[in-house]
């Protein structure tokens, strides 16, 4: 019985899906553009990735080197290898950071108008 649990320890067959791939930095807003690495999982395993909307396949253009991505691109990408399943799609957004709406103003005073004399309190 032993004998058998070792075996079926050292004999395990690996996960048939390859993991889907990491983006560094993650998603985020920017102004400017941004430097995307993407990672794998799963050793062995490389990726295919795409930036105009479609599905990545193992006919889209195959990930080398970090991407340099301008504000408001989606990456979408999947990690193969070969003999198994491909990951699930992986993607990540860089949509342009919105500007400041709050335009910075000094506080507002209020003047009386030159004709107008003060009031003040008498006591009755």
């Amino acid at each position: 019985l032993l004998a058998a649990i070792g075996a079926s320890l050292l004999f395990r067959t690996p996960p048939s899906h390859v993991l889907p791939p990491v983006f560094v930095p993650s998603a985020q807003a920017t102004e400017e553009p941004v430097r995307v690495e993407l990672r794998v999982r799963t050793d062995g395993s490389y990726i295919h990735f795409t930036v105009d909307g479609s599905e990545p396949t193992e006919k889209s253009p195959a990930y080398e080197k970090a991407l340099t991505v301008e504000p408001g691109t989606t990456i979408r990408a999947r990690a193969f290898r070969k003999g198994w399943e491909p990951s699930e799609e992986a993607s990540a957004s860089y949509p342009l950071k919105a500007a400041d709406t709050q335009p910075a103003t000094a506080p507002q005073t209020q003047t009386a108008p030159a004709d107008t004399q003060p009031t003040t309190a008498t006591a009755g």
